[in-house]
Order: structure tokens, then sequence, then C-alpha cells
């Protein structure tokens, strides 16, 4: 309990990496947006962007999205994505999959409050975050799936030509893989295996609503139940065990 030496700040230089990018991709879009997104339609993507130079490694990126108009006024929005860094310096550029746009219930705040903190799950010196159930959202590759059930709230306040504001409903569904070189993926994962070093596909479920405010940003809110949690998987009061995410942008 005593003071052992001062605080200092140690300096380190990472030296410098020279590298190109070029990219090529096909894009199709034939979309119709409405207040807070896309509403009917498809939109794809597929690139290639390699680098060479000081650092070499291949960036792949296939996304497809559609909205198809159900009954009413009800559309259903899916999309399949996949990126990925494959080569020599793809662990250089890990990101993280647990944000709205990707996977949701899994944010790096949630999880530092609950696993990583008090439950303290996988945690370890082989770890890349310090604390396995946050690695299970960290690689270079990410494979995604998602459907939203979407509808006004103000009918016909889909697009801003009415006093209504533009306000959508939703009912959503994600599943996500990250993975990397190295690591081993399964359907399902057994007994005993490492959270950081085994990877499986992550789930979650809930509703939400999205609002535009003033034609000037969107604002969206969602109560998800992730279904690969601890406190969620052990707990039987299904409802009782989600968790509000708040973000800003454009629905999918």
């Amino acid at each position: 309990g005593r003071q052992t030496r001062d605080a200092f700040v140690e300096t380190e230089q990472l030296g410098q990496a020279t590298y190109a990018q070029p990219s090529a991709a096909l894009v199709f879009d034939n979309s119709l947006f409405g207040g807070v997104g896309p509403m009917l339609g498809r939109r794809s993507r597929i690139e290639v962007a390699p680098r060479f130079g000081q650092w070499q490694f291949t960036a792949l990126t296939f996304d497809y999205r559609r909205y198809d108009h159900l009954a009413g006024p009800f559309t259903l929005a899916t999309r399949l994505q996949y990126f990925g860094q494959h080569g020599r310096d793809e662990a250089r550029f890990r990101f993280f999959a647990g944000i709205p746009d990707f996977l949701r219930g899994y944010t790096w705040g949630s999880l530092s409050r609950h696993e990583c903190g008090a439950l303290e799950t996988g945690a370890g010196p082989n770890t890349t975050t310090g604390c396995g159930a946050a690695d299970q959202l960290v690689g270079t590759r990410l494979a995604m799936a998602g459907a939203e059930l979407r509808w006004p709230f103000f009918f016909g306040a889909r697009v801003l030509t009415t006093a209504f504001p533009a306000v959508e409903g939703v009912l959503f569904y994600d599943a996500g893989l990250m993975f990397e070189k190295g690591v081993t993926v399964k359907l399902r994962r057994d007994p005993g295996d490492d959270l950081s070093s085994v990877r499986t596909p992550l789930t979650s479920a809930g509703a939400g609503v999205r609002v535009n405010l003033l034609n000037f940003l969107i604002l969206r809110a969602d109560y998800s139940f992730p279904f690969q949690r601890p406190a969620f998987a052990s707990d039987k009061s299904f409802f009782k065990k989600g968790y509000w995410t708040v973000s800003l942008g454009p629905t999918f």
C-alpha cells in the first residue's frame, strides 16, 4: 500500500511505413430513402483493396442489402455483409464489431461494466483487450447478417412531406462472427473453449425507434437481447436482461 515511485510518461517511437492502397468496386444502388433511411430497393458493393509496400494485405468487401415492402406500412430490410483483411500485416488493423451499425447488444461500454468488470470473463495476459468476452468482437474479418421489420409511427411520414416528424419503429435480429488468421471458428462453443482463440457466432434481437430530428440528424434507440452474453443466458427472466443503445445516423 505504499508508493514505490512517482508516475512518469514514456514516449516510444513506432517508426514510419509507406504503402499504397488502390481499390476497385462494383456498386449497385436503386434504393429509395425515407426520413430515417432506405425504404425500397436494393444496394450492393463488391470491393477489392490491396495494400502494397511495407504493409501488405488485401481488404475484401461484400455487402448486399434489400428493402422489401410487405403488407400495409411494413418494410423488411435485410443485409449480408463480409469485410475481411487477408495477408501478412492484417493484424495491424484489427477492429471492434460491437457497435450499433454491426452487432447490437455487445457494446464495449456494456461489456466493460459487466463481463469485463465484475465477472472478469476470460481475463488473462493472452487476451487482446484484457477481457476474453470483448476479444470475441475483435478481429480482422467480419461476417454478419441482419434483418429489420420497419414501420412508420405516423402513416405517410416516412418522407419529410407532412407536418408529422419521421419516426419509425423496428424489430431486429443481428448475427455476426468476428475472426482472424490463427483463431478457430465453430458454430457452437464447447465447455472449456477459450473466448479469445475460439470464435462462434454472436446473435441478438430486440426493438427500437428511429427519429429524424428536424432533418438535421437521425437518432436511433435500441433495446437488445444479446443471446450469447453470460448474464443473459443464465437468467430465465427473458425481458430483464436487455441493454439500451443510443446512436446517431441513418439506418442501414
